[in-house]
């Protein structure tokens, strides 16, 4: 996540980024969705999505919270969620052609990045014996 950026020396516990990343796949799922959707439900959606923030803002900027994990799980739910529902926008649309690669590249990325952190901090993971 961010959090390897931004303060690589110090460790977090939680599923905070991974229920971020789950609601921005919900933000790309709603924007796949959103020429479909009548105007009830794009107000009902817009209006969920507003309060939702309004809470995460309030919360999130309290002392001992990871931004950097909440931010990262937030950016890479949007991005491989907009992979995983590119069938939505039509065969024509560009994102519908190089959403998966974009997104399976964005997973395969952020593997990487977090499994050579881990390999080369020894006070987390690989000690060099």
């Amino acid at each position: 996540s961010c959090r390897c950026f931004f303060s690589p020396g110090a460790v977090s516990i939680g599923c905070s980024g991974s229920i971020f990343g789950l609601f921005g796949a919900q933000v790309a799922f709603i924007l796949g969705m959103w020429k479909n959707m009548g105007d009830l439900q794009k107000k009902m959606l817009t209006m969920s999505l507003g309060i939702s923030a309004c809470f995460i803002c309030i919360f999130s900027f309290s002392v001992g919270v990871d931004m950097s994990a909440h931010l990262g799980g937030f950016l890479c739910g949007i991005v491989i969620g907009l992979g995983y529902f590119s069938h939505l926008w039509g065969e024509a649309h560009w994102w519908s052609q190089h959403g998966k690669v974009i997104a399976y590249g964005t997973l395969a990325t952020t593997t990487l990045i977090a499994l050579i952190y881990f390999w080369h901090n020894p006070e987390l993971g690989y000690k060099g014996d």
